[in-house]
C-alpha cells in the first residue's frame, strides 16, 4: 500500500508542477487533525506531508513558484466573492450560501479561490517566468469527492477549454 501511495502522490506532484506556474498550499496542522477520530485514518493514510514535500521539490526542479499560506486564513469561512465571513462553519457543511451577497458555495472550491486568492508575505520559491496553461477557476483537490451543482459547470467548461 506504501509503494502504491508513494507512486500516486509522486505522479501527482509532478503532473501538477509541470501544469501550473503556481502552486499554494494552506499551511494545514496535520498532527492536531489527525487528534480526531473521525478524520485521523483519512489523513494518515493521505501522506499530505508526503505530497507536500514531493511538490515543494518539484516545484524548485522545475522552477515553479511554490507558496504556502498560513492555516489560519478563514478560506473556507469567507465567501469568495464579496469577502463576508459568516461565522464558523463545521466540517460536515459541504455547501453553503452567503449571507451577505447570496452567492452558492462549494466548500472546497471556494476554498481553492481563497487560497488563490490570499496576498502571500513570504515566498519559499522566487517568482520565474514560465509559460505553461493557467485555468481561469482554480481547483482543489478534496478528500471529498462532491462538487456543488452552481460549481460543476465551472468545472466541465474549464475542462472542455483545456481540452
Amino acid at each position: 500500500m506504501l509503494r502504491k501511495r508513494t507512486d500516486f502522490l509522486n505522479k501527482l506532484s509532478t503532473d501538477l508542477v509541470r501544469k501550473y506556474d503556481t502552486i499554494v498550499l494552506e499551511d494545514l496542522n496535520v498532527s492536531g487533525m489527525i487528534k480526531n477520530r473521525k478524520l485521523a485514518k483519512a489523513i494518515s493514510d493521505l501522506g499530505w506531508r508526503t505530497f507536500r514535500t514531493l511538490l515543494e521539490g518539484k516545484a524548485e526542479k522545475y522552477g515553479r513558484e511554490f507558496r504556502v499560506i498560513s492555516r489560519w486564513e478563514a478560506t473556507t469561512q469567507k465567501c469568495s466573492c464579496c469577502g463576508f465571513k459568516g461565522g464558523k462553519k463545521e466540517l460536515g457543511v459541504r455547501e453553503w450560501t452567503c449571507l451577505n451577497c447570496g452567492a452558492f458555495h462549494d466548500r472546497d472550491i471556494n476554498a481553492a479561490i481563497n487560497i488563490l486568492n490570499t496576498p502571500i508575505v513570504e515566498t519559499v520559491q522566487p517568482i520565474t517566468k514560465v509559460e505553461t496553461e493557467i485555468l481561469e477557476t482554480p481547483v482543489q483537490l478534496s478528500l471529498f469527492n462532491t462538487v456543488a451543482d452552481g460549481q460543476r459547470s465551472i468545472i466541465s467548461k474549464t475542462d472542455t477549454e483545456s481540452a
